[in-house]
C-alpha cells in the first residue's frame, strides 16, 4: 500500500508497479497523512493540515489539490479549505502557492 498519491501502475497487473522511481515533494508533504496520528502541519488558529483522497488536477506541470485543515485531529470539523499549487520539475513537487476558499460573504472560511 502506498503512502503517496502517485504510483506507476502496471496495466496488466491494475497493481503498483514494483521498483518505479518514486515522485518526491517538499517536505513530504503530498503523502497521505495519517488518520492515527496527530498532524504537525498547520496550528490551532490556522487548523491541521490532513492530506487524504481528494481532487487533484494536472496541467502543464502544475498540480491543484484541495487541501482540508481540520480543528485538531481529523475527526474533528474543518476549519478551512484551501486549493495548493504544486509545480512539477523532474520527479519532485514543489509548493507555489495556497489559496483559502471563503463562503459568498467573502470573510467565512469554506
Amino acid at each position: 500500500m502506498l503512502d503517496q498519491p502517485f504510483g506507476e501502475i502496471d496495466v496488466e497487473t491494475c497493481k503498483v508497479k514494483e521498483g518505479y522511481e518514486p515522485w518526491t515533494s517538499e517536505g513530504n508533504l503530498l503523502n497521505w497523512t495519517k488518520t492515527d496520528v496527530a498532524s504537525t502541519e498547520g496550528d490551532e488558529e490556522n487548523g491541521f493540515r490532513y492530506l487524504r483522497a481528494t481532487q487533484m488536477h494536472f496541467f502543464n506541470n502544475e498540480l491543484w489539490i484541495m487541501v482540508p485543515y481540520y480543528e485538531s485531529d481529523y475527526n474533528s470539523a474543518i476549519k478551512r479549505l484551501v486549493v495548493e499549487v504544486w509545480k512539477l520539475k523532474g520527479r519532485h513537487f514543489t509548493r507555489t502557492q495556497e489559496i483559502p476558499l471563503f463562503k459568498e460573504n467573502g470573510t467565512s472560511s469554506f
